[in-house]
């Protein structure tokens, strides 16, 4: 039941404070006094309508808060403001975010309040001038029967979601069952899938077999030139060694040449001094002989030179 109810800058009243009492409870005043707003926040409250900032104000900015405050006679406080264009509740320090016109399940728990509770001004008699189906209507929300009918509206509702996903169902199970048949052929290309599979499978092996013998190969390759390279430069050493030997026994050669050449210098030299010995020595020989011829006794000795009898008169 309700206890107290404050209102917070609305219409022309910018704050109100309202106390109820148990049992019905009548709001009187002299006309542009506040009584409608009073209701209207009220069922702004419970209805969480009219939505968007018709409630508020006209002399209230945009920045300016409007709420409810409503105590219920255990102390519980709902609480529910419009800030910065966004409406929620708040009720024991728990906020609730007021979506469109919903009203959070936890406040319509709590308030057990509707329209039926509240009687505005201009309204007609309570039940005397509605009709016979509308008096059972709201008997039923009064009594609490009418959720029986909300349980048979939701449940039809239901069944006929129920009904449809089932149609919508069958219709895919039916083209799931065409799509199927299409694919009949899959059975066949699974099988050769995985003749595939195995086929790349060995493929791989091979592959991967291809490649160490590549490297193998190579290897091969390449120890094969670093002993074609090995053996050019063992050539080549046996080819400088043999240079090497050929250098110094060129060397040795161009030694005895040289002296060769001194040798035959000095042959010719002395070659030259024995024709002119042999020129002097004749030339002797010839002095000698007329010296003998001509004096056939030695002046010195006063013998006779015999050298001479052989001489050739």
């Amino acid at each position: 039941m309700i206890k107290d109810l404050a209102i917070i800058n609305f219409q022309s009243h910018k704050n109100s404070y309202l106390t109820f009492t148990k049992g019905l409870n009548v709001i009187t005043g002299s006309s542009d006094s506040g009584k409608t707003a009073v209701l209207r926040s009220l069922l702004w409250l419970i209805n969480n309508r009219p939505s968007g900032d018709a409630i508020r104000n006209w002399d209230c900015s945009e920045k300016d808060v409007i709420g409810t405050v409503l105590t219920l006679h255990d102390d519980t406080t709902i609480t529910k403001n419009r800030i910065n264009g966004k409406s929620s509740y708040i009720m024991e320090d728990k906020k609730f975010d007021a979506i469109k016109t919903d009203v959070p399940e936890e406040v319509i728990d709590i308030l057990n309040l509707s329209e039926l509770n509240i009687q505005p001004q201009h309204q007609s008699y309570f039940l005397l001038n509605d009709s016979a189906g509308e008096v059972s209507k709201k008997l039923n929300i009064i009594t609490g029967l009418d959720i029986i009918d909300h349980l048979f509206s939701r449940i039809n509702s239901e069944i006929h979601v129920i009904n449809t996903e089932i149609k919508i169902n069958e219709k895919e199970v039916a083209s799931l069952d065409e799509k199927i048949k299409e694919l009949s052929y899959l059975d066949d290309a699974f099988v050769k899938y995985e003749r595939l599979e195995e086929e790349a499978e060995e493929y791989k092996e091979m592959v991967e077999d291809k490649n160490i013998l590549e490297n193998r190969i190579q290897a091969y390759r390449k120890i094969d030139l670093e002993k074609k390279s090995t053996e050019k430069t063992l050539k080549l050493e046996q080819t400088v060694k043999e240079l090497a030997s050929m250098v110094e026994e060129y060397t040795s050669l161009e030694k005895n040449k040289a002296k060769l050449e001194s040798l035959w210098t000095k042959y010719n030299n002395n070659t030259w001094c024995i024709d002119k010995l042999d020129k002097e020595i004749k030339s002797f020989q010839k002095k000698y002989n007329e010296t003998i011829r001509n004096n056939p006794i030695c002046p010195l000795l006063n013998i006779e030179c015999k050298e001479l009898k052989n001489y050739d008169k």
